[in-house]
């Protein structure tokens, strides 16, 4: 059932992420699109406005000289000419078959009977009327703002109709190019954002991704953590025996029967110390490893460890100096863990070096406590330092062929001793060999 859920959860997510790739160009372009319709609405309304205005001044300045013909004629042309935008201007007067042009700037519009029933209205209303429209005629069709006013005497009377056109080429072609720059960057837009939702796509999938893993990955520690504890139980109760038998409590035994228990007590030890290591590294993972932090000698601690493993030195022919200075101060630590660190680097540095000597010496920096482990082992090269605290990261060569180990303890060490605040450091030159310094912050009094 949980399982159902997680591929219902997963084929929702990816379902969306896929709505969003669609919806957001498609919002984009539709408030795109509504905003250039707001914007060619906005322009028509002030052309609008403006030839209404245009008609209004110039009708009421050829109120007085409507009668005069020539006159009239002469002013329009002298308007016409002074403005560029207008087009063509012409005035109408009312008989019996419709309106017929009396003036106009065009020469050929003259005597022109318009029977219309707009240009009716107005003459019976008295109102203006203000209309756009495309003349089909010229090549290229062009679009004009057309006003018709009506001209009224002192009286109030209407004595005709002046009509001006208004040429909107420059204003057309100011729009044609913003829209046409809109369009551009509305397309380029679009294709960005398309991308940036295919890369949130991927990402969202390789977050998907990360997310199996994580539970892969925690399914398999809590594997590792079951397994280790109910391997730990039977390995006990194996050594009691053992232990027994060293000693002579089941019995008696021969020296070639002391040898072969001897070896299973080896093997016993390293499957121990693996079930261990595998257990720190499941805690250290989990956030589950208890530290109980508290004042503490550093020096006291590595001396148990050197009394506990200092054999192991001493049956290689190996020097082991332990070089305390007089006055030490204490570090905030696990003492416990930093004895699990302190025994892990030593026990390397015998395991690693074949003759010499290891020394553990002591150096205050500002505030911390430099504890270095120093050997003349076989040290290592400048790849092998690159991977050294990698999990299940072991150096591989003909001088480590017979050294055992898991690749677990620097790993656990130093992540045991981030979490005292500390740090792993260490340098190190193939076949000359390798110094590993644990940096502690010591307790200022």
């Amino acid at each position: 059932m949980n399982g159902i859920k997680i591929l219902f959860k997963e084929k929702l997510s990816r379902f969306y992420a896929l709505f969003l790739i669609f919806l957001i160009p498609v919002l984009i372009i539709a408030n795109s699109l509504w905003r250039i319709n707001v914007y060619q609405n906005n322009m028509n309304q002030e052309l609008t406005n403006k030839t209404q205005i245009v008609a209004a001044i110039l009708s009421s300045s050829i109120s007085d000289i409507s009668t005069n013909i020539d006159t009239l004629q002469q002013k329009l042309v002298s308007i016409k000419q002074a403005n560029k935008e207008i087009d063509e201007i012409n005035f109408l007067r009312s008989s019996d078959v419709g309106f017929s042009i009396a003036n106009s700037t065009n020469s050929e519009n003259q005597g022109v009977i318009i029977s219309d029933a707009d240009l009716a209205k107005i003459n019976t209303s008295g109102q203006p009327l203000v209309r756009s429209y495309v003349d089909k005629s010229q090549k290229p069709q062009k679009r004009f703002w057309l006003a018709a006013n009506p001209v009224k005497s002192a009286d109030g009377s209407t004595m005709g109709i002046l009509t001006v056109r208004i040429n909107t080429d420059e204003i057309d072609a100011i729009s044609r190019t913003t829209i046409t720059q809109s369009l551009v960057l509305l397309v380029f837009t679009v294709f960005i954002v398309f991308l940036l939702l295919i890369n949130y796509f991927r990402f969202f999938e390789y977050f998907v991704n990360f997310r199996k893993i994580q539970q892969l990955d925690k399914m398999k520690d809590e594997f590792i953590s079951m397994v280790s504890h109910e391997v730990k139980t039977p390995l006990a109760t194996v050594k009691g025996y053992l232990d027994m038998m060293f000693q002579g409590l089941i019995g008696k035994y021969d020296e070639n029967t002391r040898q072969h228990l001897q070896k299973i007590s080896a093997n016993i030890n390293r499957l121990d110390i693996l079930v261990s290591e595998l257990l720190d590294v499941s805690r250290l993972e989990q956030e589950r490893m208890q530290f109980d932090m508290q004042p503490a000698d550093a020096s006291k601690v590595i001396a148990n460890v050197i009394n506990e493993i200092g054999d192991q030195a001493k049956n290689k022919g190996l020097t082991l100096e332990h070089n305390v200075p007089k006055q030490l101060p204490p570090v905030f630590v696990d003492p416990d863990r930093l004895h699990q660190v302190v025994e892990n680097l030593v026990g390397n540095a015998i395991k690693y070096t074949p003759s010499g000597k290891i020394s553990i010496d002591y150096v205050l920096d500002k505030g911390d406590l430099k504890i270095s482990v120093k050997d003349t082992g076989i040290g290592m090269s400048v790849e092998d330092s690159k991977r050294l605290f990698e999990r299940f990261y072991r150096i591989k060569n003909e001088k480590t062929t017979d050294i055992s180990g898991t690749g677990l303890g620097l790993w656990i060490s130093k992540t045991i001793a981030n979490h005292m605040n500390g740090d792993i450091v260490f340098e190190s030159k193939e076949n000359v060999g390798s110094k590993f310094t644990l940096i502690l912050p010591f307790i200022k009094e």
